[in-house]
């Protein structure tokens, strides 16, 4: 922030592309909160509208650091800044970002976003419906069960000989057992 501010300082004038990269460079440090204020002041202290897509972006950030409190106060944000600017939510951008929380595995928060969005008239598209509900039934806790072999305790003695006999060298590096 120093950085960028030192550049706004000698006379350089953001966008959207430098706010989105901003957004990155923020989220990389997981500084939320900033990057929550920047895009929320920069109509007024950059006279920029950040795009829908810089909120879904600095989301979808959130949803991968797990961050889940702060991806409703962006949506929110999001929602707050279309409204002002009289304009619609793109439903593709609310898809990919409820996308982003479901293959995460983020359930709640994927529903808490599903709700806000159809409270603010924001159609969810089908593919993404069903994906929900599809997940949401896989998460049965038998499903979550681990099917992994039992990793033997020992090594053999022979090594190399036994692991390529019995295959083991055909598998890859995270599956081979791991030696005591």
């Amino acid at each position: 922030m120093h950085t960028f501010d030192t550049l706004v300082g000698l006379g350089m004038r953001p966008t959207t592309t430098t706010l989105s990269i901003l957004l990155k460079a923020l989220a990389h440090t997981q500084a939320w909160a900033i990057s929550l204020q920047v895009i929320n002041d920069a109509p007024q202290t950059f006279h920029i509208e950040p795009e829908t897509r810089l909120f879904v972006q600095l989301a979808q950030a959130c949803v991968k650091a797990r961050a889940t409190a702060e991806v409703m106060q962006i949506f929110d944000a999001m929602l707050t800044a279309v409204r002002r600017r009289s304009e619609r939510v793109d439903p593709a951008m609310v898809s990919r970002l409820l996308r982003s929380c479901v293959l995460s595995g983020d359930h709640k928060v994927a529903a808490k976003l599903r709700e806000a969005a159809q409270q603010a008239g924001i159609a969810v598209e089908a593919h993404i419906e069903k994906m929900m509900s599809t997940s949401s039934a896989k998460r049965s806790p038998v499903s979550m069960i681990s099917t992994r072999p039992p990793v033997p305790a020992k090594a053999s003695p022979v090594g190399s000989l036994t692991s390529s006999i019995s295959g083991e060298s055909m598998r890859p590096p995270w599956m081979k057992a791991r030696v005591a």
